[in-house]
């Protein structure tokens, strides 16, 4: 299927672009279907009142129908974020002054980047006539299937369905499972536009004041991919322990990670693993055995390794069926860079805090520097998904060792020579001797900031 990103089609202007994916997704525009009765999303009064306010641009319109936007959202457990100023859906350019910007979208609560308040002064007597919460932030990408967006314009042309595609296209590409969704709108009406492993599946027209156009709204927004689902059953257990999900954290592996607050002010880290697919019996047994891990980890009191909160392993289910495993982490952080291990002194904290794993007889299994964190100072390594649950050796030791270089040094094919020919790497892990391990080490430091 046609990609926005091949270099032939990135040429096309938005409405061949529409002409170009209405035919080769061979998907065409359906009228909705209202039932006599169903109620329409605006009253023929409130719509003549939006009209009549004659808008001269999109950002305008967009004040005018944040009011019904957040309602809709709100109904639907989800708010409204304006992000028409800020940059956030990826493209196949590296650049992020070439990514895309949304009108907005609907979200779970806290899960986007604040930006703050809008600047733009000149919307001011618009919004004192039309009052609601104004968020403005980016979506978060890694979370980008929790969303549902929100395009407008003034009048809609074939070329804003093509915009609208080229949104969806890139935001499912590669993601074989979940359902993508964009409501395109101006004035008078709207698309539903459906998308999945980069395809357009559907395209449904209404009318703002049409009967039936207020359930196709809250049906789309109602609608839940699987990571969200799971989200939202863990989100329920919480409520019970008193404990909301606060904000994202981050990926890691095939989990994501929330940071989840107590109402005393308490925070602690939620990991939800998602296992339905293909391989989710062996999805849900590594998570499993993450949790089985660091159980272990935390009752030896091994260092530098994030604590698992004791019996917080739960397996959630939808309608009968297990969806994802979940478990709560007693340490919040913020993630360790590259750029963290510019400075000498973090370096070797860093490679410090894994050999002082390794001298408890564990190991990491992907020491890579994306899976450390840093909590009050200190260093704490995370995401044990690739550790077998008791065992460990010199060899194993060894290859964390040579992926954290991998992971840090531009250099590394020259440091991992020079420390392999040096006899210290051979006897690294072979005992609990700190100074042995220390001496490779330095030595390891002493090379890469030469």
């Amino acid at each position: 299927m046609i990609q926005p990103e091949e270099s032939d089609v990135s040429r096309l202007t938005d409405s061949e672009f529409c002409v170009l994916i209405e035919s080769e997704h061979n998907v065409q525009v359906t009228e909705g279907e209202g039932v006599e009765g169903s109620p329409a999303i605006l009253s023929t009064e409130v719509h003549k009142t939006i009209v009549d306010e004659n808008c001269q641009n999109e950002h305008q319109l967009i004040v005018c129908f944040t009011p019904t936007l957040e309602a809709l959202s709100v109904e639907c457990g989800l708010i409204f974020v304006n992000s028409e100023e800020f940059s956030w859906v990826r493209t196949s350019s590296a650049r992020r002054e070439n990514y895309q910007k949304p009108d907005g979208f609907s979200t779970p609560a806290h899960l986007y980047t604040d930006t703050g308040e809008d600047t733009r002064s000149a919307l001011d007597s618009w919004k004192n006539r039309y009052p609601a919460p104004y968020r403005y932030g980016r979506g978060i990408w890694e979370i980008r299937d929790y969303y549902v967006i929100w395009e407008f314009k003034v009048k809609l042309l074939p070329a804003d369905r093509g915009k609208a595609y080229n949104y969806l296209l890139h935001l499912c590409r590669g993601d074989k499972v979940n359902i993508y969704q964009c409501i395109l709108c101006d004035r008078d009406k709207f698309y539903i536009i459906k998308a999945t492993n980069g395809v357009i599946i559907s395209i449904v027209l209404w009318k703002w004041t049409q009967a039936g156009s207020r359930k196709a709204v809250l049906d789309t927004l109602s609608f839940r991919n699987n990571w969200l689902k799971l989200l939202i059953e863990c989100s329920s257990a919480l409520r019970a322990r008193n404990v909301t999900v606060a904000r994202y954290l981050g990926s890691g592996g095939f989990g994501r990670v929330f940071c989840a607050r107590s109402t005393n002010g308490t925070e602690m880290a939620l990991k939800i693993v998602l296992t339905v697919s293909l391989d989710s019996a062996q999805k849900q047994q590594l998570a499993i055995s993450e949790f089985e891990k660091l159980t272990l980890l935390t009752t030896e009191k091994v260092p530098h390794v994030i604590s698992v909160v004791h019996d917080s392993l739960t397996l959630c289910e939808v309608d009968g069926n297990v969806i994802g495993v979940a478990y709560f982490l007693r340490d919040v952080g913020t993630p360790v860079t590259r750029e963290n291990c510019q400075d000498r002194e973090f370096c070797q904290r860093l490679f410090y805090s894994l050999m002082s794993i390794h001298l408890k007889n564990h190991h990491h299994g992907d020491a890579r520097v994306q899976n450390a964190i840093i909590c009050e100072d200190k260093i704490l390594w995370i995401d044990f998904l690739s550790t077998l649950v008791n065992f460990s050796s010199p060899n194993l030791k060894r290859k964390d060792i040579q992926t954290l270089i991998k992971s840090i040094f531009s250099n590394a094919e020259e440091v991992e020579r020079q420390i392999a020919l040096d006899v210290q790497l051979a006897l690294y892990g072979t005992n609990d001797d700190v100074a042995e391990q220390t001496a490779v080490i330095n030595r390891i430091i002493n090379i890469h900031f030469a």
